[in-house]
């Protein structure tokens, strides 16, 4: 069986400890997250193949981790807004047997980035989405996948999800070894020139793919995002899609094209913040990030 037929909505529970299915939210090619209701409450369930990536355990230790982080924290501004995990743990598939799924209830976020712009300016969004990277990275951890996706609005407040790719840059022993030939991490539109060439991922990875992010966000005219859309209409397979994503990132129009939105939409102290945001916690604690290393 192939893992995209693991994943339909018959083999979703209807019911499962007083959670009622209602719909579906997302879904990949190993996980599906669904809306539950229970007692009036809306949650967010995300289900893994048990014979699938390893990415569900990796996330669930990377909630507990957070949240323990931030029950240190006194000031709300420096915690991570990370959805809470209610319950966890596994359950087989309704109306076929012999599959099973490992299960996470997490809060549910009702209001995306796009979504979020009717109510916050793109200042707002742009420096809090910055700001909750910041806060994860000062606890020693990376997201690897940041994208647009990966961010909801709760009550004006962005909130940062989907922990499955994170990982600890800093241990006992001070920064992890740099390695080269791991692979790339991330997503294609938002994915560093450091992960493209398959590259160890660091903070400043994270940064440069918020700055994709919000490019992808407030442009409809990129060209990556208008070459990347097209091929993806023809379903063109992800190799095709990295090495567009690659191509339009090397070139000279993605540094001018963000530094002519951070000028029209006058995002304050964006640059400044970008510039010297993460000098403390980057792998060479002397190095700054400039625009240039897009």
């Amino acid at each position: 069986m192939k893992s995209q037929s693991i994943f339909q909505e018959c083999y979703y529970p209807k019911t499962f400890r007083g959670y009622k299915y209602d719909s579906v939210l997302g879904q990949g090619t190993f996980g599906v997250v669904c809306k539950y209701m229970k007692d009036g409450m809306a949650y967010a369930v995300k289900f893994e193949s048990q014979n699938s990536s390893q990415s569900m355990i990796q996330e669930k230790q990377m909630l507990k981790r957070i949240d323990a982080e931030n029950q240190k924290i006194d000031n709300l501004k420096d915690q991570v807004r990370a959805p809470k995990l209610f319950l966890d743990g596994s359950i087989k598939a309704e109306n076929v047997q012999n599959i099973s799924y490992n299960y996470m209830v997490l809060d549910y976020f009702s209001e995306s980035i796009s979504e979020g712009q009717k109510s916050m300016t793109k200042s707002q969004l742009a420096i809090q989405m910055i700001e909750q990277l910041e806060n994860l990275h000062a606890m020693n951890i990376i997201h690897r996948d940041v994208k647009l996706e990966n961010f909801m609005i709760q009550n004006s407040k962005v909130h940062l999800i989907d922990f499955g790719s994170a990982k600890e840059y800093r241990g006992p022993n001070g920064v992890i070894p740099f390695k080269t030939q791991c692979g790339v991490i991330g997503t294609a539109y938002t994915a560093s020139l450091n992960s493209h060439r398959c590259l160890e991922v660091m903070p400043v990875d994270d940064l440069i793919s918020v700055i994709y992010s919000l490019i992808w966000l407030w442009d409809d005219h990129f060209p990556m995002k208008v070459e990347l859309e097209e091929a993806i209409m023809r379903y063109a397979q992800m190799p095709e899609q990295l090495s567009i994503c690659y191509r339009q990132k090397v070139s000279q129009k993605v540094r001018q094209i963000f530094i002519q939105h951070i000028i029209e939409q006058n995002v304050n102290n964006l640059r400044q913040q970008i510039s010297f945001l993460y000098s403390q916690i980057l792998l060479n604690p002397s190095a700054r990030f400039t625009i240039s290393r897009l």
